[in-house]
């Protein structure tokens, strides 16, 4: 995430902002307005398969058969959320 230049009070609302967060406890939605759909297929109802690993590989089920290109790169993924909104 960039953000643009800015006064020393806008940026000092920003640092607030970020320090309330208090690390994992508190979560904001963020997203990319220029991708607000995947450009792969994405279909079926995917989830994680769950393996501790130092991995740096992301295993899921449950995509729909015999469809080529379900996720394209550049694509986001989504896991878990503590929004309740």
């Amino acid at each position: 995430m960039t953000l643009p230049q800015m006064s020393a009070d806008q940026a000092g609302q920003w640092r607030g902002f970020l320090a309330e967060m208090r690390g994992k406890l508190n979560v904001f939605p963020l997203s990319d307005p220029y991708c607000l759909s995947p450009t792969g297929a994405a279909n079926g109802r995917p989830s994680v398969q769950v393996r501790i690993s130092r991995a740096r590989v992301l295993n899921t089920k449950c995509w729909a058969a015999s469809i080529q290109a379900q996720l394209k790169e550049g694509d986001y993924l989504q896991i878990g959320s503590t929004c309740t909104w």
